[in-house]
This record gives C-alpha cells, structure tokens and sequence, in this order.
C-alpha cells in the first residue's frame, strides 16, 4: 500500500508539473458569487408529486416562487443525471452516479431541465450541480466502452484515473461541463469528494466564458489538487454541524464570530512540528519557544525560485518555517505539523501524503526548512455551512431530528446569514422542518435492513403542508427576515476571501450568562451593523463595551439606532452608545434568538 501510494504521488506530481503549465491567467470568480446565498435540495425529497422520493425537475420549477419569497439567490440540486436506485443507504443518490452526461430519466428530460433552469434564472436563482468528481458505478456503460479511463474503486464504484494521461478522458470531461453551462445554462459546480484535475476545471470555467457564460465552482473540501484558478470556495471551509451529532454549540463561529473573523482570516500564531526519526524516537517543537528544537515561523511567502518545490498558480501562499536541532543523519520517519487554526499538515517516509500541502528541504545537517501550503488559497472565498445533505449521517441517532437549527434563529442569523461569508443550507432548515424518512432508506451505507428507519437527510422527505402550522410557518417568515436583511446590507454582510478580511470586530460585553456569545460589529466610516444571538431558552440582557472609535465619539454626535428586525428604531443621544444594552429573547421562539440593529 505505501509503494503504491509514492507512485501515485510521483505519477500526481509529475502529471501536475505538466498541467500547470496550461494554465494562462486566472480566470476570476464572477462578482455575484460574494453575494449567493445557497440553498441545497435533493431533487427526490424536495418535492412528492407522485409519494415519496418522486420528485422531478417539473415539481423543483413549481417550488422556484416559494424559494425567491424565501430569498435564496441560489440552488445546489444534488441529483440530476443517471444514477443507481439502491446503491447508498438502498435509495436512488446523484452520488451512486451512472452516467453524468445523461439525465436521469426518472427526474424527467433535458427540456423539463432546462425549463427548471430558466425558470430560476427568470426569478434571480443560479443554478449548481452536483459533480461526481472521483467515479461511476462500476455497470455503467463508460465503464465497459472505455476500459482504460478506469483505475482502482471507492465507495464500491469504479474510479477514473486521472493521472494516467488520458487525453480522450479530459477531453470528454471538460466537454460534459461545458456543455452543461453553454448549452443549457447551469451557473456552476459542487465537487463531490475532490477536485483531483484543477487544470481541466480552468479549462471548463475558461471555456464557459468565452462562450459568454460566467460560472463559480466548489470543492467539497480542501485538499492538495485545490487551485484558486479552478476553485471559487469550499463547502466545508466553516461548518457549524457535525454531520453524526448535530449542531456545534462549540463551533469558534458561534462561541463568538468576532473572535473568529479576527483568527480566520489572518495568519497562525502558533505551529505545533512532531517529528519521528527512522527508529521512532519522537520529538517535538513549538513556535513559541517551546520543546525539543527550535521552530521558527518565517511568514507567508510565494517565492519559489529558491526551493525545488512544485510550483502553484499565483495566489498560492505558503506558511515557511525553520526548524533547527535535528540530526538528518538519523532519518525520517513521520512528520506532522499544526497550528493554531486547525491546520493539519503531516509527511510518511520522506513523502507528502497530500501532493503539495507540505515541502522540506535540508539546508543544512540539524536544520530543516518546510512550505505548508495555505488551507485555502487567499482569493477563496469564505463560506459557512449550517447543513448539508450529509447531515444525520450513519451513526447519527435514530430516535433524533437531523436536521441542524431545529428552531434555532440564533443559529441561523448570528452563525450563518449574518456572517462574512457565504451561506449554505438544507432545504427545509428554514421551516423547522419535521424529518421523514424516504420509504427504502436504511440507516447504514450498505446493509439492506431497517428500511425507512434512516436519518440521513439526503433521503429526508419534506411535508410542505407543515407550512400551515404556527411553529413552522413563524420560523420561516423569521428566517426570510433575515434573508432580506442580509441582501439589503450587501455592502456590509458578504462574503468576502482570507486577503480581503472586512470589517468586523468583537464587542465586549458584560451579561448574566456565559453561555452568551459576544455581539460582533461591521464598520462602515460612520454607520455600524450590531449583531447579538441568545443561543439560551432565556431572555438575556448585554451591555456592550463598544470599541473606542465608536464611544469616542459619543460627545460629538448622536445617533439613529433601528432594529431591522422588528423595524423599531429610536435616536440616541450622546453618550448612549457607552453602555449599549441589548435585551435578546429566548431563542427557538418567534422574534427571539438573534438581534440586528444598524447605528447610523
């Protein structure tokens, strides 16, 4: 297994060597992308024409008016091209993928397609779709006609191999997509599982614009083949679920999201090295001055004159570091490497597991220089996800709602549509839905047992008729609030990359709970977005400590405050603004949760 994966790696490196040089000029990320909104559906469950799992490209079209009322700018549409009926959790997935250049029958024909499309564009809605980027079950057709575009399997599937210079398989590859977004006008791209070839998705997002057609693309996660010239943003740069327990009370982002944009979008402060010689003895440094060797943190850099190194599109930084005190003459056998921000970096053997995530080079007999690629390239943008289709996951509890907010406005305004960056979510989060299981769905990945019992909430079948009760119809209508506050106040609250950090800043404040997380503010010249949430049952009051260039002002002007969400508003004298207080009602109840007040 290790043999095979240093080929792999040297075949990756090598075939990466070559592509990167096809690369001409970034192509950039279309302006409307810091402005979506995303808003996920599983083409199946999102609507029941026929009973469930019966949901088509028409049934999606009738539904576009309620998702322009609701304000999503955006859908990600997990399923439309031929795939298996059983394969995962014995239910019909986009990711038990067939044939991505056909549509699924069984979703309707490329006009109802296509129809769905214009008509979203028709409301202000861009449509995404879901890429299979690793493979195709191992029956489809591709598999059979064209034997030598396949190597290896994963998730039972039959994966290509993309670094075995298959011209025909690029070619092939960068035409589907393309073809997708010229000719029947899809505005981008999820990748599921991967990137693997950003040199062909270049090439696709390239060809789309000389065609005319701007199109975003986004990766599944980070991984060593992103590349700021094929990938716009990550789904899972920031998430506040785990996908098996539920919402993340801990997440930095909702602890305080002030905090966070403070830590995120700058550099580390601290790195952690672990080293193994080749006889296992394990030693270990830090940063800041302390353990077995000295590391020392150079900063960011892009040079890459002075190293052998695979080279990366500009964009592409690197955090360098120096590490004295080790004995080369004793060898390697494992690296690993993290910081402060949840970065994690390691190498086997003398190799990097992930391509070109982390480089080392002796410069000398005890002193080692490594390159630790970014996470994220600095153009990326960033992105927040409250839910996705992988939510409720196998493992999750069988007797629980896996759906993430489950009421919580707190969640949804001060965690997500509030926030610097871009927003995604499960379809149904924004009513409370109640989760109801495909009739098939099994709560295990392969086993054919227990149908009907699953929580994943890909198979979640949504009931609309819960619209007509109170609890679910007030959560939207707070939700859609939101929305549109958001899209008002685009000039403050937009995503924005890790080189363009905005204005936002942490307030301190004193209050009855520590269960209470700090207010945050957006700055512009004079004018002030203020967001508090109440994640808590209870009624909460903050008394804010503004930062000084707003109280230093206190004696020179007053102010307008206007709660946007209730519409109120009041004229503040001077001086008000020193001890600001908030009173937030509980949250998971109609109004409560979250507060947003603009001081002008």
């Amino acid at each position: 297994m290790k043999q095979q994966a240093i080929m792999k790696l040297t075949i990756y490196i090598t075939f990466f060597l070559i592509t990167l040089s096809s690369y001409a000029q970034k192509v950039q990320s279309p302006d409307w992308v810091s402005d979506l909104i995303i808003y996920e559906i599983s083409t199946k469950n999102f609507t029941s024409p026929k009973g469930p799992n019966t949901g088509t490209f028409a049934s999606l079209e009738q539904k576009i008016p309620y998702i322009k009322e609701l304000g999503a700018n955006a859908i990600w549409v997990s399923g439309h091209s031929l795939a298996d009926t059983d394969h995962f959790y014995n239910i019909w997935t986009q990711y038990a993928c067939i044939e991505p250049d056909s549509i699924d029958p069984s979703l309707g024909t490329k006009k109802s397609f296509k129809n769905m499309i214009d008509t979203a564009h028709k409301n202000g809605i861009r449509v995404f779709l879901d890429v299979i980027t690793h493979g195709v079950m191992k029956e489809s057709p591709l598999v059979k006609e064209k034997p030598h575009w396949f190597e290896g399997e994963s998730w039972g599937m039959a994966d290509y191999d993309w670094y075995g210079n298959h011209k025909d398989l690029d070619d092939w590859w960068v035409d589907v997509w393309t073809s997708y977004s010229v000719d029947l006008g899809v505005d981008g791209y999820r990748l599921d599982v991967a990137t693997y070839r950003p040199d062909l998705w270049y090439q696709i997002k390239k060809n789309a614009k000389i065609k005319g057609k701007d199109i975003a693309v986004f990766a599944e996660n980070m991984n060593a083949h992103i590349s700021p010239d094929a990938i716009d943003f990550l789904q899972r740069r920031n998430t506040l679920s785990d996908q098996t327990k539920g919402l993340n009370y801990e997440s930095p982002i909702l602890k305080s999201l002030g905090d966070w944009v403070d830590v995120d979008f700058e550099e580390p402060t601290v790195f952690n090295v672990k080293w193994w010689y080749a006889d296992q003895e394990y030693v270990a440094g830090q940063s800041d001055g302390k353990g077995d060797f000295k590391v020392i943190y150079q900063g960011l850099t892009q040079d890459k004159t002075s190293r052998s190194y695979i080279p990366k599109p500009d964009g592409m930084l690197d955090y360098q570091l120096t590490i004295t005190g080790l004995d080369k003459s004793k060898g390697e056998a494992w690296m690993y490497v993290d910081d402060n921000k949840g970065n994690k970096w390691q190498s086997n053997g003398g190799h990097d597991i992930d391509g070109h995530t982390l480089v080392k080079r002796w410069i000398s007999d005890d002193t080692l220089e490594i390159y630790l690629s970014t996470r994220g390239p600095g153009d990326l943008y960033q992105s927040i996800q409250l839910s996705s289709h992988d939510d409720g996951w196998q493992t999750f509890p069988l007797d629980q709602n896996p759906y993430v907010v489950e009421g919580s406005r707190f969640a949804f305004g001060y965690g997500l549509l509030f926030a610097p960056a871009i927003p995604i979510f499960m379809s149904g989060e924004e009513f409370d839905s109640n989760y109801a299981a495909a009739p098939g769905h099994t709560p295990t990945l392969y086993k054919k047992e227990d149908f009907g019992k699953g929580r994943w909430l890909y198979a979640g079948v949504l009931d609309w008729n819960q619209l007509k009760i109170s609890k679910h119809k007030e959560m939207l209508n707070d939700v859609k609030r939101m929305i549109a506050i958001r899209k008002k106040y685009n000039h403050f609250i937009k995503a924005y990359t890790i080189n363009d950090k905005p204005e936002v800043t942490a307030v301190d404040v004193s209050y009855a709970s520590g269960l209470v997380p700090k207010p945050y503010l957006y700055t512009n010249n004079d004018t002030y977005l203020l967001v508090a949430g109440n994640p808590t049952l209870n009624p909460q009051e903050l008394v804010c400590n503004f930062p000084n260039n707003i109280t230093e002002t206190k004696v020179k002007k007053s102010y307008k405050v206007t709660n946007l969400l209730s519409g109120k508003s009041f004229q503040a004298k001077p001086g008000i603004l020193e001890n600001f207080k908030i009173q937030l009602q509980p949250d998971k109840s109609p109004g409560g949760g979250v507060v947003i007040y603009l001081i002008e």
